[in-house]
């Protein structure tokens, strides 16, 4: 007999046996349920966190950071008669020979060594108020069925909200503030710099809005704020910041046209890495179930009359 009809006679014996016998339910034990539960919770807290981390902390800085930071001279208000300290971190940072965001390990040693551990998390509390807030307005407009009214609702709901995501861009690419994230929200006479990119945001796909959009947030960074990585304030020379007189704005079409090359592909490898390890994550956690289930074999899931009788 080919091997075929040896397979498809077996499946009809199956099928036979299940529809003579009495109906049957799938049980899973309370170990098996406690277990899955507890690992699901364990990968979804490891996947958010390099989401956050990685896809959002370390992309904005690789978005932002100038890729050669020794052809500008930042702004600041230091002494300029004080005498160099040769252990000052930017003395060490200015004899590397390549951007700090070079790599998600660089990257987040810097932050560490910089605004300490939990740096990786910097501006999660603004972003979590943000969460709940675009949510609970979402959940309010979701009445709405034409699909016009629900674009131009979320289209209001981000021009609301975008000074929060400028507020935590600031947050993540400055040095460490004693000030809380509601006192970081830049104020309303700001918003007209990051509108027109957030007006632009629900048309363009991520990896074309993200670059241009940050550098847009970034326009509005007030001046007493200093950068965690290198970053010209003059945008290549078509902004004047607003200490020197200048307006301190930039358009979308400068923002996106003063990447240079190095600073896109930088930014690409970090959305690559960073989707291979959360595909490594959820490959590691749906091994390990899978790993569960075969090692309690029978006493996880079993097959029970759907009646109760044994």
């Amino acid at each position: 007999m080919p091997v075929s009809g040896h397979f498809v006679r077996r499946s009809a014996e199956f099928v036979a046996t299940f529809k003579d016998g009495p109906a049957m339910k799938v049980e899973f034990s309370p170990w098996l349920i406690f277990l899955v539960l507890t690992l699901g919770l364990i990968m979804g807290l490891a996947l958010m966190s390099v989401e956050y981390t990685y896809g959002g902390v370390v992309a904005t800085l690789a978005a932002v950071e100038d890729s050669n930071p020794d052809i500008y001279v930042r702004i600041d208000h230091q002494d300029p008669t004080k005498p160099l300290d040769p252990n000052e971190p930017e003395l060490a940072d200015s004899a590397r020979l390549q951007p700090i965001t070079s790599g998600l390990r660089s990257t987040t040693k810097h932050l560490r060594a910089r605004a300490g551990f939990w740096s990786r998390f910097r501006g999660l509390s603004i972003y979590l108020a943000f969460i709940f807030v675009d949510v609970f307005l979402s959940l309010i407009t979701t009445p709405i069925d034409s699909f016009l009214g629900h674009f131009i609702s979320q289209f209001i709901i981000s021009m609301l909200l975008s000074t929060w995501l400028m507020a935590w861009v600031h947050i993540v690419i400055s040095e460490p503030s004693p000030k809380r994230f509601y006192q970081r929200i830049p104020s309303w006479r700001k918003w007209i710099r990051i509108a027109p990119a957030v007006a632009l945001e629900t048309l363009l796909t991520y990896v074309i809005f993200f670059m241009p959009m940050v550098v847009a947030q970034m326009a509005g960074w007030t001046e007493e704020d200093e950068s965690i990585v290198p970053f010209d304030r003059s945008f290549g020379g078509k902004v004047q910041p607003e200490i020197v007189g200048g307006s301190g704005k930039i358009g979308l079409m400068d923002a996106w046209t003063t990447f240079d090359w190095n600073a896109r592909v930088r930014f690409v490898k970090v959305v690559v890495k960073t989707a291979m390890i959360e595909i490594a994550l959820i490959f590691v956690g749906a091994s390990a179930i899978a790993g569960i289930m075969l090692g309690l074999g029978p006493r996880g899931v079993s097959m029970v009359p759907a009646d109760g009788s044994m």
